[in-house]
């Protein structure tokens, strides 16, 4: 069972290692663009959110290369992340 996980994940990475990745020119000017007004108001939580959201977009391109375990492993992981952050919000604004 965990010889076949591992085969799995080594058929990830190499496919990671082997994958040509395309980024589009719009949404890095417009990571960039978002980046910088929340380092001059700074706003680093807006900052962290919205590079979050871009790395979530840009990873999901890729992982779904994969098929559908991998997506559906991923899109959980982001979930947990997300509940994480507005449980941290919730109670940072409780303090």
């Amino acid at each position: 069972m965990y010889n076949d996980i591992l085969d799995k994940v080594g058929d990830a990475f190499s496919c990671m290692k082997t994958s040509y990745v395309e980024l589009p020119v719009l949404d890095i000017v417009g990571l960039i663009l978002f980046l910088s007004i929340c380092i001059l108001v700074r706003s680093v939580k807006s900052g962290l959110i919205i590079a979050f959201i871009f790395s979530f977009k840009f990873a999901w391109s890729v992982v779904a290369e994969f098929g559908t375990l991998w997506l559906v492993l991923y899109f959980f992981f982001g979930v947990v992340i997300v509940i994480f952050a507005i449980i941290e919000g919730i109670l940072e604004k409780s303090r």
